[in-house]
């Protein structure tokens, strides 16, 4: 029999996984916490139990989201910050990229980015992987760059030339 321990995991899991399968099939986090509730087979007041309200839903989608860029972009071979900004930028081409956004740009309406901030996220890595210059502009110029991306204001080929802008090699 499973731990109590086990079970909440298991219900928070089935919540932020409804939750990021609902935000993808509809293009952004415009969701009632009712849809993602039945998608996930619990009650709304359960998703309330566990995440306290629709912020804590859209930060925990957005860990996810971000830990399943991470495993992408890192998966398979010794990352630099160029191979890094280039799957980062082709990541966010699409419609996982528009829903981080529109979640972090509600989460920053609202007050409730925290650690959820992917100027942050991505600075840090940078400064991980010694990127040349300031990695401060740098990150600010790749989410710029996929933001672009996101919302189809530019083009999967224009991934190439977005990185040779940053010139970080």
């Amino acid at each position: 029999m499973a731990t109590q321990a086990e079970r909440r995991s298991t219900t928070r899991a089935a919540i932020v996984e409804a939750a990021s399968a609902a935000f993808i099939r509809h293009g952004s986090p415009d969701v009632s916490l009712d849809e993602i509730a039945r998608d996930a087979g619990v009650t709304k007041g359960t998703i309330l139990y566990h995440y306290e309200s629709r912020a804590g839903v859209l930060a925990a989608v957005a860990v996810r989201l971000f830990a399943d860029l991470e495993a992408r972009v890192t998966a398979g071979e010794d990352v630099d910050a160029t191979s890094y900004v280039t799957k980062l930028l082709a990541y966010q081409a699409g419609p996982v990229g528009r829903v981080l956004f529109t979640i972090g740009d509600e989460l920053m309406r609202i007050g409730s980015l925290g650690a959820v901030d992917p100027y942050r996220h991505i600075r840090l890595r940078l400064d991980e992987l010694s990127a040349p210059g300031s990695t401060a502009v740098i990150a600010g110029a790749v989410l710029q760059f996929a933001r672009q991306l996101a919302f189809g204001l530019a083009e999967p080929d224009d991934i190439p030339a977005m990185v040779a802008e940053l010139q970080l090699s």
